[in-house]
């Protein structure tokens, strides 16, 4: 992976667990909305995985994000 490829990631976790922050809920409580396993999310904020596009579908939705592509 190249390091831009590598910091956008790095931005996107940030922003995911930011928003999750701001809306003062857990990652258990994302999880059961997302229907996303939480060791799952937990890993995505961790900078541990590459998160599929569904899957973040999923979660910006629960957490009022907008998706630009």
């Amino acid at each position: 992976m190249e390091k831009e490829e590598k910091e956008l990631l790095v931005e996107l976790w940030i922003k995911i667990k930011d928003a999750r922050d701001k809306l003062d809920i857990s990652q258990s409580d994302l999880a059961e909305k997302t229907w996303i396993d939480r060791s799952y999310i937990s890993m995505v904020e961790r900078w541990k995985t590459n998160i599929t596009y569904l899957k973040l579908k999923k979660i910006s939705d629960k957490l009022w994000m907008n998706l630009v592509i």
